[in-house]
């Protein structure tokens, strides 16, 4: 495992995998003064230390007050990445909440009109393909509240395959306060990604679990469906 800033890069099953960790969180805030809400996408790595088999790293964004911890462990077949949520840091959370978090939202990138398909994790699976649709992005919670009974999601995972490899992503814990995002045709790009809540409401922090990602690096699609692995765990 090399770090050469900002990108950590490691030996994967079948290639090298490089991650540029200052695009590893997208955090979606709430300004309480201005009543709006935005996204955070840019962070500044300001502290690389040993964490025993794995690293971790501090990721800063001074403007919004944030600091948050991400412990990236290399795996035989992959990565893991973890954030404890109990020890983000928000400096200005009085008026500047944390309500969401993402991760790695441009991982599962595609172009519109590319070969390939997104696998939703509505009813038993449901394929997007990557065409010309209409700019949208959809939001499906892995589990509905029972209102929300019309739209049942019998999946906790989600996948993207590109030109023959594909990786599926797997919440294993979490997953009631977990959305699967995807943003189709948004300046000709694709997206697929888990966005943890962190806040249901603009007020007390909702969850403070420990959030854990792992993947192992793709495989050919026509083998085998590869695997990656959203693991949340209790700290």
């Amino acid at each position: 495992m090399t770090w050469t800033s900002p990108c950590l890069c490691f030996s994967g099953a079948k290639e090298e995998i490089c991650l540029d960790l200052t695009r590893a969180l997208r955090a979606t805030m709430f300004n309480r003064p201005e009543t709006r809400s935005y996204a955070v996408t840019d962070f500044v790595v300001r502290g690389v230390f040993p964490f025993g088999a794995a690293i971790k790293v501090h990721l800063v964004n001074e403007e919004e007050g944030l600091f948050i911890p991400l412990i990236v462990r290399p795996t035989a077949d992959g990565f893991r990445a973890t954030v404890p949520a109990g020890h983000i840091v928000e400096q200005w959370g009085v008026n500047r909440k944390l309500m969401e978090l993402s991760f790695f939202p441009d991982l599962m990138q595609s172009r519109v009109g590319e070969e390939g398909f997104f696998l939703l994790p509505d009813w038993s699976g449901t394929l997007v393909r990557f065409a010309d649709h209409a700019p949208m992005v959809n939001r499906d919670r892995l589990y509905m509240d029972q209102e929300q009974w019309e739209k049942l999601n019998l999946l906790n995972c989600f996948a993207v395959n590109r030109q023959g490899k594909g990786v599926l992503g797997i919440v294993h814990k979490g997953d009631f306060n977990c959305y699967v995002t995807t943003e189709l045709n948004q300046r000709s790009e694709n997206r697929i990604y888990a966005a943890f809540v962190l806040r249901k409401k603009r007020g007390r922090r909702s969850s403070r679990r420990t959030r854990k990602w792992s993947t192992p690096s793709p495989q050919d699609a026509r083998r085998s469906i590869p695997g990656w692995r959203y693991v949340t765990r209790n700290t």
